[in-house]
Parts: structure tokens; C-alpha cells; sequence
């Protein structure tokens, strides 16, 4: 093994390395080590430290060196870092390039840009990555639904929401916007998907970090409350003129407060997936077993939007954002959150629910309106959150 492979330490100790490929300049004047993975990248050292203030300094106090086979010595700096973040900085340092490779999975490669962005004082990175972040957290001029299926949240892998949380934790000081949107989008996961850590694809694990978990289980469970008191309150007028089941809202009222009551009780269990209980209100509603005739089923629509309406200009109070780092103090003071949160419908979270939660299509439901009360019971689901009502 040549000389050319080692960097000389202080003390007469040598650093085994190997060279990454793609960054090895044959005239660079510094060298950039993944520490604990042993890869080394050779660079132009006037080119990288002229944009970054903090690799500046850390190369003017180095003290570790490397000799290639020419005899050029050049300084030797080690980091902590996983050498994708690495080539992520110099991708932006050397070439002012931040482009996803085509294969890639975006919000982690947006993690790694912003991440070592800011930690390495490259403010453009940092910047050039903030209209990729607001893409993928929210557009106030799309329905939830529409937003959804253009993310294609993977509820049985939350890389995606949490890799968009610890962004908005990072940025969080210089736009605290974003953070309010990428808790609701947390909360829309299953209990066991937050308390699960992501690994990503460069060997990183990612966690929920506290009080954070905290903070979206009791969104979730503040949110199926709203839901709740939706329909609830939808159902609770009279039928309509042209009713030929009265006794059909009255049915579904009870059926869906025998439904939520139990999952409200079981909401943290990490067996039972979030958005299960919209799952059953809609086979309920599209399998006829409610009993509502034409003529309510067109009153409960408008009903429920006028109802969804007024409940979801309360979301920032109901989900305590506001008293949150990070929620806009300022801005439109009548209805904060319809700019800067998701305003999901109960149609569209139903969509949602049938579309990604695969593993709940073996549902057997039953309901028995005819007994004393109101039965309710799932079958073919281990621990489905739903017994007898």
C-alpha cells in the first residue's frame, strides 16, 4: 500500500482512507474525511472554503496532513458525517448544483442538503432547498386530497413525514412557518409509524424526537375529535321533507359514536392505524347498512360543509398550534389556518384511507341495528380496535 493512502496524524500515527471517486481532485488542496467511514474526499480548498465560513476555520486550525505520490501536501480536515451529506456540499460548493438523482428518495435528499446547509453555513443551499420543502408540506391552493395523492404518504413507511418534520425542526428559526404544516402531516400517521424510527438509505436513523412525539399523538387524537362532532353534528337536524327513513340518521349517529368512543380509547395503541375509524364509516355509508335515503344523504352533504367549515377555522386553537414554536403569530388573524394548514374533508380523508391502507381491506364489519342499541363488531383484523359497542 503506497504513502498516497494515508494521512498523517500528530504523534506519528497514520489515518487509513480510501478515496471517493467521484470528488478527487488531482490538485485539490484539502481533504475532506468521512470519519467513521473512512472515505476521503480531495477538493480545491480555495473554491470551497470562499462560500463556507465554518470549513474556512476548520481548515485553517487543521493539523492532520496528506502527501500524494507528487510529494503535495495538503490539509487534512475529519467530519461527522455520512459521506452522501458530504457530497451533497461539495455538489452545491463546487458546482452550485443541488439536482435529486433520478433513483433517489426526495424529502431524505432535501434532509441531507438542508442538514449540512446549515451546518456548514451555506445559506444558498439552505435557500435553494426551501421551495422543494414547501412542495412537499403544503399548497394552500389545493384541496387535502389532491395534496395527498401528489405526496403519496406511505403509511406503512413514514420516511417521508418524519424526514419533513426534522426539516422543519431545522428550519424552524428562519421559517416558522413550516413547521405547523409538517406536524399535521405526522399526525396523519398510525401511532405505531411515529414511535418507529426511519432508516434511511445512508444507514442515519431518524425518530420523532420528544416533545414532538407527544405533540402528535394528542393531534391525532384532537383531530378524530373533530371529525367526530362533524358528523355528529351533521346528523343531528330533523330528516328532510322528503325522508322515507327517519329513523336512518338516528342510526348513523349511533353506530358512529359506538365506533369512535372505542377508538378514541385505543387511538395510542401502536396496533391500531389512525385513520381506521373513517375506514368503517365508509363502508358504512357505501354499503346501504345506515338506512339514509336520498333525500338526507343530499342534506347531510350540505350540512357537513357547513359544519366542516366552522370546525376547521378553529384547527389552530382545537390543535393548540398557535402556544407552538413555530406558528405565525401574524398574518390573516381571522382564519390563520387555511394558510398555513391542511384542511383535510371527510370525503377526502376516506379516499385517502381506502386508496393506501391495504391491510385493511380484509375487514368483516358488522353492525346489528336491529338488536336493543347499537352493535358493532370487526372481524378477520387482529386487535382492530372495534369490539362489541
Amino acid at each position: 500500500m503506497n504513502a498516497g493512502e494515508f494521512i498523517a496524524l500528530p504523534g506519528n500515527q497514520c489515518f487509513y482512507f480510501m478515496r471517493d471517486c467521484t470528488y478527487w481532485s488531482p490538485l485539490g488542496g484539502g481533504v475532506l474525511v468521512a470519519r467513521n467511514h473512512n472515505l476521503a474526499f480531495r477538493i480545491q480548498l480555495p473554491v470551497v472554503v470562499r462560500q463556507s465560513s465554518v470549513l474556512q476555520s476548520m481548515f485553517a486550525t487543521s493539523t492532520a496532513c496528506y502527501m500524494d505520490r507528487n510529494g503535495l501536501i495538503c490539509s487534512a480536515v475529519f467530519l461527522d458525517e455520512e459521506p452522501k451529506a458530504i457530497r451533497c456540499l461539495l455538489q452545491y460548493l463546487l458546482h452550485g448544483d443541488y439536482q435529486f438523482a433520478e433513483d433517489c428518495h426526495k424529502p431524505e435528499e432535501v434532509y441531507w442538503r438542508v442538514l449540512v446547509g446549515m451546518k456548514y453555513g451555506v445559506q444558498g443551499l439552505v435557500d435553494a432547498m426551501l421551495p422543494v420543502v414547501r412542495q412537499f408540506l403544503h399548497d394552500e391552493h389545493e384541496d387535502f386530497a389532491t395534496i395527498t395523492d401528489w405526496l403519496e404518504l406511505p403509511f406503512d413507511d413514514p420516511s417521508v413525514p418524519i424526514s419533513l418534520l426534522h426539516i422543519a425542526l431545522l428550519l424552524q428559526g428562519q421559517h416558522p412557518h413550516l413547521l405547523p404544516s409538517a406536524l399535521v402531516y405526522c399526525g396523519l400517521l398510525s401511532p405505531r409509524d411515529i414511535l418507529r424510527p426511519v432508516k434511511l438509505s445512508t444507514g442515519t436513523t431518524l425518530a420523532i424526537p420528544q416533545p414532538w412525539t407527544e405533540r402528535c399523538l394528542a393531534m391525532q387524537t384532537s383531530l378524530l375529535q373533530v371529525t367526530v362532532r362533524i358528523i355528529t353534528e351533521t346528523f343531528k337536524s330533523e330528516p328532510s321533507a322528503e325522508c322515507t327513513n327517519p329513523a336512518g340518521p338516528r342510526q348513523c349517529a349511533a353506530i358512529l359514536s359506538a365506533l369512535c368512543s372505542q377508538a378514541l380509547q385505543k387511538l395510542t395503541s401502536p396496533s391500531l392505524p389512525m385513520m381506521q375509524p373513517f375506514r368503517v364509516w365508509t363502508q358504512l355509508m357505501t354499503s346501504g347498512e345506515c338506512g339514509l335515503c336520498a333525500g338526507c344523504m343530499f342534506d347531510v352533504h350540505v350540512r357537513e360543509g357547513n359544519v366542516l367549515a366552522e370546525e376547521w377555522e378553529m384547527l389552530p386553537c382545537i390543535l393548540d398550534l398557535e402556544t407552538s414554536p413555530g406558528w405565525p403569530t401574524d398574518g390573516d388573524a381571522v382564519n390563520p389556518c387555511r394558510r398555513h394548514c391542511v384542511q383535510p374533508s371527510i370525503e377526502a380523508t376516506c379516499d385517502l384511507v381506502s386508496e393506501h391502507h391495504s391491510y385493511e381491506r380484509n375487514w368483516n364489519l358488522h353492525v346489528d341495528l336491529h338488536a336493543n342499541g347499537v352493535n358493532v363488531k370487526s372481524e378477520s383484523v387482529p386487535d382492530s380496535g372495534f369490539v362489541r359497542a
